[in-house]
This record gives C-alpha cells, structure tokens and sequence, in this order.
C-alpha cells in the first residue's frame, strides 16, 4: 500500500474556491496528519500561522506567496515542513508563482497547493496532480523518494520556464540583429514592442532569482542531512542522499542559466536603447536636412522678394538665373545629406 498523501488545492476551474471552505479542508487535513502520527504528536503553531488559518497578526501573508515566495525545507522535530514554488507563466510580465506547502514525516505526506488568483493548475501544481495520481496507484510507502520526487518536479517546472524564455530572448536576439540590414521593415514602433516585451522578461526573470537561489540551498540542506528527525532517526537514507546529490547539481544548474538570462535580457536591452537612441537621430537629421532643403530656396526668394531694386533685376536673364540658383543649391544640398545618410 502507498503512504497516505494527502493533496489540497486553493483554487478549482472557474476560480479560487471560498476560502470559508478551503481553511476548513485544511484545519481537517492538519487534524488527520497529527492523528495519524500519534498521541503525543503536535504540529506547530507556526505551520498553522504560515497558512493563514490563526487569528490576528500572521507570520506570513498568504498573498505573498503568489509574488515574492521563498521556497525552503526544515526540521520541525518529528516532521519536516516546507515551501516550493515555479512561476505559473513566464511571458507574461506578471510576477506570480504556484506554490507548494509540504509537511512530511516518515509516515506520511500533505501538500497544499496554493495558486494565485489568476491561475489554476500551473504546470508544477498540474505535474504534482499527475503524481499523486500515479502514487495512488503504486505501492510506494517511502515519503522520502515521494518527497525527492516533488522536489524533482520542482526543479524541472524551474527548467522548462527558464526554457521558455531561453527560446525567448533567442528569438528577440534574432530580430534585433535584422534591424539595419533591411531599412524598409525597420519602424521605431517594432522596436518599442520588443522594449516592452525585454522589460517584461526581466520582470519574470529577476523574480526568479529568489526562487532558483533558494532552491538550490533547499536541495542542498537535503543532500547533505543537514534536515532530518530527532532521535537520531534520518529521514534520508544512502540512496535518498545520492539522489538529492544529483538533484543538487540540476538546481544549481538552474541557477546558472537564470543568471546567464539575465545578462543576456541586460544586453538586449542596451542594444535595443542603442537601436532606438540610432532612430531619434537619424529623424533629427531628416528632419534637418528636409528643412536645410526649404531654408535656401525659401531664403533666395524672399532675399528678391525685397522691395528693393537688384542688379538682377535688369538682367535679361534674371528670372532663369534665381531658378538655376534655386535648383543647383538644392541639389547640392541634396547630394551632401543623401551622402551622410540623413536623407
């Protein structure tokens, strides 16, 4: 038979649920986890103070975890008590994680998945879903290796959105080098677009710096026994400590491409700043070089438009020769501006 796991969600298709009714699918669900470890058992107070479910001021505001989460893992005694989370989306500019609350002992595992408002069933609380489902129909009784493997679905919903806008920042790479070698389908507009889309990436990717920084240090608290139970009985044996090991070594990997993504977003951004800064003066100068263009011919005509007699004026010639003056200072003008690429 598998260990008891027990799975609650925040939220259901269509929105959150009421949270009258999800406060009480918790204070049952935490009831039956102390009930079932024992008499004697306990959990803390401050397990029930993280959820939101005590009175008065609490420790953690439960909307802070769909924005600013902080995942960790720690010993609480006889269980151990965490927070893991993934970004629900990571194009979309808004700073939002599914999160995932564990309490787990050796006996047993409770999960509470808490999605923001905008969400339901992000790709880590719908891979956590799948599992428990699969679970349910093994034979699995070690909450250690179901642990290792939440945590391994955590890594990996890290991996496909740091994927994601990987794949992301290579397209926006790609169409910013296109900008000047075809002047036709260059717009100072596709520009602002691509600005605001950078600004948005850097907005989902330092909100994951916490996350994958955490994580990491999560994964090696796990890999090095440094979380276990009391009375000298670990949580962990050899093979779990192997596993975790490994585990480690993804999520800091995981570190390492957000860091690279974040230099890469900055360098987009600089080149994208550049580009726009090279379109205002680049309309500077048509717009001088248009206005050089009137200036002289408008300056020749209201020089003979005096009222004044000219030498010109008795000219024979005099009409042709102000519209030859005309003509060859304005191509002249002409010729020197298309030469400095104003025009």
């Amino acid at each position: 038979m598998p260990h008891p796991w027990q799975l609650i969600k925040n939220s259901r298709v269509g929105g959150h649920r009421p949270i009258e009714e999800f406060h009480n699918d918790l204070i049952q669900a935490l009831t039956e986890f102390e009930h079932y470890e024992g008499e004697g058992f306990a959990l803390q107070s401050t397990v029930y103070e993280t959820l939101g479910l005590l009175s008065g001021e609490q420790v953690v505001n439960l909307d802070d975890f769909f924005s600013s989460p902080y995942p960790f893992m720690q010993s609480h005694g006889e269980y151990l008590c965490g927070l893991m989370s993934t970004p629900t989306s990571a194009d979309d500019g808004i700073s939002e994680f599914t999160s995932l609350f564990i309490l787990a002992s050796k006996k047993q595992l409770l999960t509470v998945i808490l999605d923001p408002p905008t969400t339901y069933a992000g790709p880590f609380g719908q891979r956590l879903i799948n599992r428990r489902d699969r679970h349910m129909l093994s034979t699995c009784d070690d909450v250690a290796t179901t642990l290792l493997m939440i945590v391994r679905d955590n890594v990996t919903s890290l991996n496909f959105a740091l994927r994601e806008l990987s794949l992301d920042t290579e397209h926006i790479e790609n169409v910013i080098k296109l900008f000047g070698s075809d002047e036709k389908h260059d717009n100072f507009d596709s520009l602002n677009r691509i600005g605001d889309h950078l600004v948005r990436m850097r907005i989902e990717i330092d909100s994951l710096e916490t996350i994958v920084q955490a994580t990491a240090t999560l994964v090696h608290r796990l890999s090095t026994e440094e979380t276990s139970l009391i009375d000298g009985k670990q949580m962990f044996d050899r093979q779990h400590k192997i596993t975790a090991e490994m585990l480690e070594l993804q999520a800091l990997q995981t570190v390492s491409i957000r860091n690279r993504l974040h230099e890469k977003v900055d360098a987009l951004s600089t080149k994208c700043d550049s580009l726009r800064d090279k379109f205002f003066v680049e309309a500077t100068h048509r717009i001088g070089a248009v206005a050089a263009l009137l200036l002289v011919p408008t300056f020749i005509v209201g020089l003979y438009g005096q009222n004044f007699d000219f030498p010109e004026k008795q000219w024979a010639g005099g009409y042709m020769f102000s519209w030859i003056l005309i003509s060859v200072s304005t191509v002249l003008l002409f010729s020197f501006f298309k030469r400095k690429k104003w025009l």
